[in-house]
């Protein structure tokens, strides 16, 4: 059988350092490797990629997992240390 992997890009930052142990590998029964990233990383992932390329579906993602039970002091903190809260700030209130 062939091993399939799913591979996210990561854009590098103090943040995801700081959580890499937050991530977890899950291996599945059909050989497929699959990644777990808290929801809050997600969100910050998702407003940093929205940032880069200006895009209507990060930016739908992003209403969406905001809209969703999360940490919400650990997401504006990341968001300050990335500077990237004036950018979200538009979903944060």
């Amino acid at each position: 059988r062939r091993s399939s992997r799913v591979a996210v890009r990561r854009p590098r930052s103090p943040h995801i350092k700081a959580t890499t142990s937050a991530i977890n590998s899950i291996a599945l029964k059909c050989s497929l490797e699959v990644y777990v990233v808290p929801r809050e990383d997600l969100i910050i992932l998702k407003i940093a990629w929205a940032k880069d390329s200006r895009s209507k579906i990060q930016e739908r993602a992003v209403r969406n997992l905001l809209a969703t039970d999360h940490d919400e002091d650990d997401v504006e903190h990341w968001l300050r240390e990335l500077d990237l809260h004036d950018f979200a700030e538009r979903w944060l209130a």
